[in-house]
């Protein structure tokens, strides 16, 4: 078996520009790179698996996201969507074995997550980047696109970006355009050597 491709994961809140990111990563990165996350995934599921407006009552089969008045109110994932999420992780460990360079924006924004990917993926040359922005610059770009929320980013803001600390390089996305995010981005890439998801895999033991 050959070289293992890279495997580029930015992690950050909804709206925080990892897809946008990943484009222009893309254009500057020397050789291909596939870029997919966990968004592509929804996107392909049948209808209903990701229930918006879902019944707090029942117990979630994929993804069930509720909004109420002032915003998201909760999101909760069901056997399917666990599934469908160790399924992702698993497909990116099989395409860097088989010599693809990838990169993957998520939200990893529960310690399962965190947990799943580290264990799958501590093995792969993988990068470990963070895409920090300010609450207030999520919340208004979330306002800006106005294909998300409202109250995502306020959700889930806190829940990634306090469950962990361990990167290989954090990227500020504030003050930094797309285009200089992939430049440094690519620098790190070039210059470090990556070791968190060992790190926390040596953490999980």
């Amino acid at each position: 078996m050959g070289q293992p491709g890279n495997i580029i994961l930015l992690n950050g809140t909804s709206s925080a520009g990892k897809s946008t990111i990943a484009q222009a990563l893309q254009t500057v990165m020397d050789g291909p790179y596939l870029h997919t996350g966990v968004d592509h995934f929804q996107l392909a599921c049948p209808p209903g698996l990701v229930n918006i407006q879902g019944d707090l009552a029942a117990e979630p089969v994929g993804w069930e996201v509720v909004y109420r008045d002032d915003g998201l109110h909760s999101v909760r994932i069901g056997p399917i969507g666990r599934q469908l999420i160790t399924g992702m992780y698993r497909m990116i460990a099989v395409l860097s074995e088989s010599g693809i360079n990838l990169i993957v924006d998520d939200v990893i924004w529960q310690e399962w997550i965190l947990h799943t990917a580290v264990t799958i993926l501590h093995p792969y040359p993988i990068y470990f980047i963070a895409i920090d922005l300010s609450l207030a610059a999520a919340e208004q770009r979330e306002q800006q696109r106005g294909n998300r929320g409202p109250g995502n980013v306020r959700y889930f803001y806190p829940r990634v970006y306090e469950l962990n600390d361990v990167y290989d390089a954090r990227i500020d996305a504030e003050t930094n355009d797309p285009e200089r995010c992939a430049q440094l981005i690519k620098t790190a890439v070039a210059t470090i050597r990556p070791t968190a998801f060992k790190q926390l895999y040596q953490a999980l033991l």
